[in-house]
Formats: structure tokens, C-alpha cells, sequence
């Protein structure tokens, strides 16, 4: 495990200076005015980026692996809500150094306003650059990987009271995000022979507080969840639901004319 943290540590290393190296290689591209050579470097940038995020968060997060590679660390990391900040951080760090480039041309032909103008610049842009670097390393280190079809099967059984039929036929499972502080979203649609679909609109009543009272589903309303969030895990018009937001949010629904059960667990 020792040996581990020190190539962790060294690929962490080594890819953040391939980094910087590279968004200075970007800047004087862009200084010179060559376009197309700057943001192929500001694109390898990115990359090598990424290659820190994950390596980083693995010496902040050790696990137990006998390689480099970890699946459950690399499925946390790139996350759906990281790849968008990755962007925005190479981008801001070329336009500082392109802004600095700039103003430490203009103090040694001493036009010192401009250089002084652009020294500026280059410093409030430190102020949304760290802003994206901490929200960036935040959800890498905070948000967990996504729950597989067994945990979902698993929290069905826990949440609904019914055993998860060896017969169904998985339709979908929908998973959403989660975090190392236990919070997260999924859904699982499946379909059941047609004589058990109705044994699932007897829920028992110790998993439901306040009683199982089912009502028709309509696409435009549903209690208190938005269909409009997650609209490829609607059921159709006519279904039967049910819905409880103590603990945490489920919801569940038969569509008996399709066989088909829809659940949804969040406790965000």
C-alpha cells in the first residue's frame, strides 16, 4: 500500500507539471496567434487534468487495490457533474498566463498601465478559477459511483417490503448520483408476469408510515415530485402509485395493463 501512495503521488505529480506545461504551451500559441496548435494543447491540457483529478482523489481517498487502475474511484471522479468544470479550469488557467505573458511584455517596453491593466486581469480571474477548482475537487472527492442493478434490486426489497421476483424482466435502471455521505438517487423499472402484477398493490404497512393509499397517476401532476425531472422513468397515464417522503423519497407504481413496476428511491 506504501509503494501504491508513492506512484499515486508521482503520477500526481508528474501530471499536474505535464499540465501547467501544457497551458503555457497553450498561452504562447494563443500569444503568437496560432489557433488551432493552442487549443490542441489546451485540450491535451484536459486530459492530463483529469489524469490529476483521478490520481488525487486516490491518495485522498486510499483504497485497497492491488493496480493502479480502480473502478470505483474512477467512476466517482468522472461523474456526470465533474467533465463540465474541466473545461472552464484549462481555459482559465491559458487566459492568466496569456494576460501575463501580455503584461510583462508591456512593463519591459514601459507601458506600465497596460502591463499594470493586464496584471489585473490576470488576478481577478484567480478569483473564479479557484471557486471552479474547489467545487471541482469537492464533487470528485464527495460524490460516490453510481449504485449497481444489485443495490437497487436490494433497497426495492428493503423500501417496498416485497421480495424482488426472480421472474422480472429489468426494463431500466436509472441511476442518478450519490455521495460518501450516504445520500443518493436511483430507479428500477421491471416487468412481472401478468398474475403477479396485481400482488404488488398490497403493500405492507410497516414499510409505508401513513398507510398505502394509492391514487391514479396523470403525467402533469404527481404529489410532490416533478415528472418533468426524470421523464424517461414516467409511467403512463392509468397507472396506480404510491409515495412516501418521511425517511426519504420513494415512489412506487404498477402499470398492470403493461405488467410493468416502477420504483424510485432519493434522499436528497
Amino acid at each position: 500500500m506504501f509503494l501504491m501512495n508513492l506512484t499515486w503521488l508521482f503520477s500526481f505529480t508528474a501530471g499536474l507539471l505535464g499540465t501547467f506545461y501544457f497551458y503555457v504551451l497553450s498561452a504562447k500559441c494563443f500569444r503568437s496567434s496560432r489557433i488551432f496548435p493552442a487549443i490542441r494543447f489546451g485540450l491535451l491540457s484536459v486530459v492530463t487534468g483529469a489524469f490529476c483529478l483521478y490520481t488525487g482523489v486516490l491518495i485522498v481517498r486510499p483504497i485497497v487495490s492491488d493496480g493502479f487502475f480502480s473502478k470505483t474511484i474512477a467512476h466517482s471522479v468522472f461523474h456526470i457533474e465533474i467533465w463540465p468544470w474541466l473545461v472552464p479550469i484549462s481555459a482559465l488557467c491559458i487566459l492568466i498566463l496569456w494576460l501575463i505573458g501580455h503584461a510583462w511584455h508591456a512593463l519591459t517596453e514601459h507601458a506600465f498601465k497596460r502591463g499594470l491593466a493586464l496584471s489585473t486581469a490576470a488576478v481577478i480571474c484567480l478569483v473564479p478559477l479557484g471557486y471552479a477548482m474547489f467545487v471541482l475537487c469537492f464533487l470528485a472527492i464527495f460524490t460516490g459511483p453510481p449504485k449497481s442493478n444489485s443495490e437497487l434490486t436490494a433497497e426495492f426489497e428493503q423500501s417496498t417490503g416485497f421480495e424482488y421476483p426472480h421472474s422480472a424482466t429489468i426494463k431500466e435502471v436509472i441511476t442518478y448520483r450519490s455521495d460518501s455521505f450516504g445520500d443518493w438517487e436511483g430507479a428500477i423499472i421491471f416487468e412481472v408476469p401478468r398474475l403477479e402484477a396485481d400482488t404488488y398493490r398490497r403493500l405492507p404497512i410497516t414499510h409505508w408510515r401513513g398507510g398505502t393509499h394509492w391514487q391514479r397517476w396523470r403525467q402533469s401532476i404527481c404529489c410532490d415530485w416533478d415528472p418533468s425531472k426524470f421523464p424517461e422513468f414516467a409511467p403512463p397515464d392509468g397507472s396506480m402509485f404510491v409515495v412516501e417522503d418521511e425517511d426519504y423519497y420513494k415512489f412506487f407504481a404498477v402499470d398492470p395493463d403493461s405488467r410493468t413496476l416502477y420504483f424510485l428511491r432519493s434522499s436528497w
